[in-house]
């Protein structure tokens, strides 16, 4: 994999091999690497607007310049929407989200931090 992440330069980062795990379908372990993928970007010092998680056999289908000109079109919105909480709303009481992320009563898209560029952060 560390041959292919290079073919597209400093954009992309492999989880190191310490913190990778064995996912099992259907487990929380699925959830595992997409957190410390996550955690790997935000402890990033580089500039970045989008988290791009590329997992399982996932592959970009879109040239890096592609991407950057889709996500530019954003401009700074976000494809993620959030649900209702329901009856699960009391767990996120006081507390701290990253990346100013705020809670919605309602379904609406996750509001972020600005950033300057575009990192493609992808795992095996």
């Amino acid at each position: 994999l560390r041959g292919v992440a290079t073919c597209f330069g400093a954009n992309v980062q492999l989880v190191p091999h310490e913190e990778r795990v064995a996912v099992h379908w259907g487990y929380e372990s699925v959830l595992v690497p997409q957190i410390t993928c996550a955690k790997q970007a935000l402890r990033s010092r580089g500039t970045w607007k989008y988290l791009v998680n590329l997992v399982g056999q996932d592959f970009p289908l879109r040239t890096n310049m592609e991407l950057v000109a889709a996500l530019k079109a954003l401009n700074g919105s976000s494809l993620v929407e959030s649900v209702e909480l329901g009856n699960y709303a009391s767990r996120t009481n006081n507390r701290s989200l990253p990346l100013g992320i705020l809670p919605q009563i309602t379904p609406l898209t996750i509001n972020h931090r600005e950033y300057d560029g575009l990192n493609q952060w992808c795992q095996s």
